[in-house]
């Protein structure tokens, strides 16, 4: 048995010395290197250095099903950001549709949204976990609809917000924000129908914002879907899911 709990290791690969000793049971946490790992992960990684191990910090280890995942995953690093894929031909509509939306989102009276969503047929909704927002805002535990806890699947249905009036009552409710928009990923394609031929745009955008002050910074992913319209924009949200969660350390500097 042996303990390497509070020995400053930046990384789990800094015990491969150690690989040699026949362990059986180790104590890892608390080390910087470990913190921002979850358990399973960290289970994974500490079974390839030492085989025979049968406890981890006081935990029976169990068989985990294993996928071919880069190193810098078991350690706790999170690969670079990607830059997202949006179609050339529908590039400039969706880029000046959505600079748009956060501009007013952010800066303007969001009543000003009404021309992005349609008067009757546009829906929008939310989910989070909000027991484990820090900060956490009233408005979101009302409006979320996340499928855990106890909910009746009437109640999820009714926090669905149908029809521009109701979309936008529910937005002038968020909490203030300052979206980081040169952060943005965003995904962009038009899928074909060809039966109705109806033309629409899958969005996905993920980034993250400030809410009230610079230490509520959150996470959030983003999906809409976009048809034609008589709006200034081109393009109109039939449908728009919105999550937000917070980031761990290791996306602090996203």
């Amino acid at each position: 048995r042996l303990s390497l709990a509070n020995n400053m290791i930046p990384d789990l690969q800094q015990m491969k010395f150690l690989s040699s000793l026949n362990l059986r049971e180790l104590i890892l946490d608390p080390n910087p290197g470990t913190k921002d790992i979850v358990p399973e992960i960290k289970m994974v990684a500490a079974k390839e250095l030492f085989p025979k191990l049968i406890k981890l910090n006081n935990i029976p280890v169990t068989d985990v099903v294993q996928f071919d995942l880069p190193e810098m995953l078991t350690q706790g690093n999170l690969p670079d950001e990607k830059g997202g894929a949006i179609e050339p031909k529908i590039q400039e509509i969706v880029t000046k549709f959505l600079t748009r939306y956060v501009q007013i989102f952010d800066k303007e009276s969001r009543e000003r949204l009404d021309d992005f969503y349609f008067r009757e047929s546009s829906c929008f909704s939310i989910v989070c976990q909000p027991q484990r927002l820090r900060n956490n805002n009233s408005v979101y535990e009302s409006a979320d609809r996340n499928l855990k806890g106890d909910r009746l699947v009437t109640e999820l249905s009714d926090r669905t917000r149908v029809g521009r009036s109701s979309i936008l009552s529910l937005l002038k409710s968020l909490p203030n924000t300052v979206h980081e928009l040169d952060k943005f990923t965003v995904d962009a394609f038009q899928p074909t129908n060809s039966a109705t031929k109806l033309e629409m745009i899958n969005v996905s955008i993920r980034g993250a914002f400030l809410e009230n002050d610079p230490s509520s910074r959150r996470l959030f992913h983003r999906v809409m879907l976009l048809s034609r319209s008589k709006n200034p924009y081109g393009v109109g949200i039939t449908n728009d899911m919105l999550y937000i969660g917070d980031l761990i350390k290791v996306q602090q500097t996203y």
